[in-house]
């Protein structure tokens, strides 16, 4: 916290500050999003199972796809919890370490290489990843400008 020049006095939080925890929000919110959207994918490959024969799946297939929805519904949950409590903790003054925003990031990059070599490139997923590590990047680097500065 540093002290304003104002005539009151007033204690105002830096701007890399402001800057980290409405990232951190955003990022949670987005976790929040995916975790939702890969729970909803768990439950639509569990229902397809008794419709295997019909729609010409291996059991193969349905056991990779309900292996790759669970790990990710499992991890975004985790990040979202993660994130919220990183930000309560921003908005409470207090100082977040860098270990979830980097394994944020390794989540993010295993998951695209993951991602382009099951099922080849997708513009569109790649695009909205390699925003949020970047995202996740300058809520790293705010973070870590905060504890310098204080």
């Amino acid at each position: 916290m540093v002290q304003s020049g104002g005539k009151w006095g007033v204690l105002m939080q830096p701007i890399y500050l402001k800057q980290a925890k409405s990232i951190t929000l955003i990022i949670a919110f987005v976790s929040l999003l995916q975790a939702l959207l890969a729970i909803i994918g768990v439950m639509t490959v569990a229902l397809t199972i008794p419709d295997q024969e019909k729609l010409n799946l291996t059991d193969t297939i349905i056991r990779r796809a309900l292996l790759n929805t669970s790990i990710n519904a499992i991890f975004f949950v985790i990040f979202t919890i993660l994130f919220f409590v990183a930000f309560k903790r921003l908005k409470n003054g207090l100082q977040v370490g860098a270990l979830i925003y980097v394994s944020y990031i390794i989540f993010m990059v295993v998951s695209i290489l993951f991602g382009i070599i099951g099922s080849g490139f997708n513009l569109g997923s790649l695009l909205i990843s390699l925003m949020l590590i970047l995202l996740t990047g300058i809520a790293l680097y705010s973070v870590k400008k905060g504890e310098q500065m204080s």
